[in-house]
Order: C-alpha cells, then structure tokens, then sequence
C-alpha cells in the first residue's frame, strides 16, 4: 500500500520535471527542493525511518551523484534530482534493504541507460572515429595512468571498507572504485600520475597482505578492465552524440563538445575534440589559454561573446564548434524511480 500511496505522491513531480527537461532542457531548483524537503518529512515525522540508517545511505548517494556528474554522465541538475529521489524514497520500500539501499535505484536507471548508450554510439560512429578513440585509449601513457589510478582507488575503498560493511560487496565496491577513480582525476587534475602513484605505493606498504589475495586482484583487474571500456565508449561517444554548430546559432547552456586552446606557434586558437586526454593534459600543464572546455554546465553568455570576439580578430580560422545533442535525463531517472517502487528494489534481482 506504501508503494502505491508514494507514487500517487510522486506522480506530479515525475510528470512536471519530465516534460520540463523535455521542452525547456532544464530542471527547475525549486522542485528538486521541495522534493528534498518532502523526502525529510516522510522519512522522519510520517514512517519514522531509523535516522542512522537514512543518513548512511544519504551519504552514498551524495558520493555518487557528484561522481556520476563529474564522470561527465548527468549535468548537475540531473544529479540534484536523482538525489533528491533517493533521499525521498523510503527504506521500508526496498524488500532487502541495506546501508546503501538506494544503490538499486541506480543500478535501475543506469543499467537500461547504459545498455542504450553503448549500442547507439557504437552504431553511429564509424571506423576511423573507433580507431582514433581505441589509440587514444589503449597507449602506453594511459594504460599507465588507469593502472595506477585503480590502484589508488582500490587503496581507498580498501580503508573504507573496514567501516562500511557493504562496500565488500562486489558490485557496490567496483561501484565505488570507479567513482573514486573520476574524483581523484578532478582533484589532482594534471599532476593526477603523481599522485595516483603517491597513493598506490603507500597502499601496496600498508596493505601488502590485502594485494596477495585472490579477491583483490581479480576486483583490481576487473574494474581495470571496465574503466578501460568506460574511457574508449565515453570518447567515442564525443563523436555519436555531438553536431556541428555555427558561432551564430550558438546559444546559452550548450555543452561543447571540444576544447579551443591557444597555439602560441601559430598566435591562433585550435580546436580539440575533449577524447585527445594526452594534448589537453599536456596544455593545461604548459599553462595554455582555454577560450573556451566542456563545460557541463552548458556555454555561458560570456563564452558565447569570446568565441565570437576571437573569430572577429582572425585568431580563430574556423566558424563552427561542437556541441554535445543533450539528452532529456529527467524521464530516464523518472523510469527508474518508478520500477524502483514497483518492484521493491532493484529489478535485475527480481529477474535473477
């Protein structure tokens, strides 16, 4: 009866913010608030749900959508929503919960979406684009960083995992080193090498005996290989889901698909498509100008008039910029927090 009583309640948000995102390409603050405060007095004045155990789960799910955000994966309204679902959905719903029970609510909106993904930007790109994003992924210096960066965050997941509990279970630990992974690379930015290698040797000192274990090696090789996968679909991806767009047509919130930095050589600005990690690194190291990088929160008005202004002094030879096609992301978490509720949990479990 809770299920039903929750989706009654939650039907006008799912619709509002649904079609909101579809028409407007935004979703408003206001209802993300009013969802984070409806979800404080359900949780605690109505059901009474054991603070504790809300607050743990809280917390993860805090983690996650600033690391599904900075993975370049929802925009930073998008995150705020998922959140605020999550906050809001009950843990007396799930049939199983535990301390991150809402870790089934992402598996059920990223898991179809996910599936999508991968099969639409494999078929829309075409043999070249796959080769430049395969030789992007698969170089020495690359292999080298995802290396010591799994390695890193492997050491940090192993430290939390000896205060929380669920974060020994499979799917939630190769979870969070991936997502451990992308906040590192925001963090130490161009020096992320170093400190990705400061990080492994202090964990292989101090958790030799954890290194030796069967279980921590295959989970290392494992979630080596995903973020491998991850890092050739997400490049790739740069080439499905973007368009060609004139400076004219430019407009406020447009998530560029490219970086354009200035070329001291030719005294002029160059495009690069953001897949090219090598050069972007190797331009922020040099202390290169960016007119403009991917920014997810979209082109500000500013940028919009830089761009413009640089084209007009003939420091910028071309006339056109890549923009990401944004997708409606309100609808897919929508889907998911539905058949979170309906199915008491996580659908694939239900399935198994």
């Amino acid at each position: 009866m809770l299920s039903l009583y929750l989706l009654l309640f939650l039907s006008p948000f799912i619709v509002y913010t649904s079609y909101f995102d579809i028409k407007k390409g935004r979703i408003q603050n206001s209802v993300v608030l009013m969802l984070v405060l409806s979800a404080l007095a359900i949780n605690f004045f109505l059901l009474r749900e054991n603070l504790i155990f809300w607050a743990s789960n809280a917390g993860f799910m805090i983690f996650s959508s600033i690391s599904i955000y900075l993975l370049g994966i929802t925009r930073p309204a998008d995150s705020k929503l998922l959140l605020a679902y999550a906050l809001l959905i009950p843990p007396s719903i799930y049939s199983s919960p535990n301390t991150f029970y809402s870790f089934d609510l992402v598996v059920n909106i990223f898991v179809p979406f996910a599936a999508l993904f991968i099969l639409q930007t494999i078929f829309k790109t075409n043999n070249r684009e796959k080769r430049k994003c395969f030789d992007m992924t698969f170089n020495r210096s690359y292999l080298l960083n995802a290396f010591l960066g799994i390695m890193a965050s492997s050491v940090l997941v192993n430290f939390f995992s000896f205060f929380f509990q669920p974060v020994n279970v499979f799917i939630i630990r190769l979870t969070f080193v991936i997502l451990v992974f992308s906040l590192m690379q925001k963090i130490f930015g161009s020096k992320q090498k170093s400190g990705f290698l400061i990080l492994a040797l202090i964990g292989v000192l101090t958790q030799f005996h954890l290194w030796l274990e069967y279980t921590q090696v295959t989970q290392f090789v494992i979630s080596y290989a995903i973020l491998l996968s991850l890092s050739f679909i997400i490049s790739l991806s740069n080439f499905a889901f973007s368009k060609s767009v004139p400076f004219s047509e430019l407009k406020t919130g447009m998530i560029p698909a490219v970086y354009i930095i200035f070329n001291k050589e030719k005294k002029k600005y160059d495009k690069h498509r953001i897949y090219n990690r090598g050069l972007i690194a190797t331009a922020e190291k040099r202390g290169d100008k960016f007119l403009i990088d991917s920014t997810q929160e979209g082109l500000a008005d500013e940028d919009i008039a830089a761009i413009k202004k640089a084209h007009s002094e003939r420091i910028l030879d071309f006339d056109r910029v890549e923009i990401y096609e944004t997708l409606p992301f309100a609808p897919i978490i929508s889907i998911g927090v539905v058949l979170t509720i309906l199915f008491s949990g996580s659908i694939f479990a239900i399935i198994g």
